[in-house]
């Protein structure tokens, strides 16, 4: 299929939010995770790398809508989960994020293998089509600059990742400002997608 059909397709996508219930659970539960991020901080390690997240979690089918006071107890989480934990406890810490969603290449055996995986639990894909996959991240901004952190895999991705297994097709952030942010050669405007060579 081709990345323009795809980028149509997931045009009326949003970046994933963990939801509050009225009441005091999700107070709670927000309270809670921040005393965690907290003590999960290392002496000499950068505080905008919350690499626990995903040590924390496994990677599998996340509930949505989702609630913090659920959040909090599930034991696996999708990319979107765990990015919205990582903005929630970078923002936390006065680091300027925004939502990123990334287009990413891998196989159609990849694509089967996780709809077999969503649909055990009930839940089905609609992030994985002809070897092109849905995925989020973290945006960090500095100066009208972008870094992207996947709290999935917790590293670094680069905007050279164009080729290959795993690379980024397109990139889209959610930057919340009029002009364009840098992410290497690239120029991003706010909510529209950027694809990549």
């Amino acid at each position: 299929m081709p990345l323009s059909e795809i980028l149509d397709r997931w045009a009326h996508k949003r970046p994933s939010e963990i939801l509050s219930h009225e009441g005091q659970c999700c107070e709670h539960a927000k309270s809670w995770f921040l005393a965690m991020a907290h003590s999960a901080l290392v002496v000499g390690e950068e505080p905008h790398e919350p690499a626990w997240i995903a040590q924390r979690y496994v990677w599998g089918p996340s509930k949505w809508p989702l609630h913090w006071c659920e959040a909090m107890t599930a034991e696996s989480m999708d990319c979107g989960a765990l990015a919205a934990l990582s903005r929630f406890v970078l923002e936390q810490r006065g680091v300027s994020v925004c939502p990123v969603e990334l287009v990413e290449r891998y196989s159609v055996d990849d694509g089967a293998h996780w709809s077999a995986l969503w649909a055990a639990e009930g839940r089905r894909v609609d992030w994985s089509a002809g070897g092109l996959t849905y995925h989020e991240a973290v945006g960090l901004l500095n100066a009208g600059s972008l870094q992207v952190w996947d709290s999935t895999r917790s590293i670094w991705r680069a905007p050279s990742e164009t080729q290959g297994y795993g690379s980024i097709a397109a990139i889209r952030c959610w930057a919340h400002r009029e002009s364009p942010v840098a992410w290497g050669d690239n120029q991003i405007l706010s909510g529209s997608w950027c694809e990549l060579a």
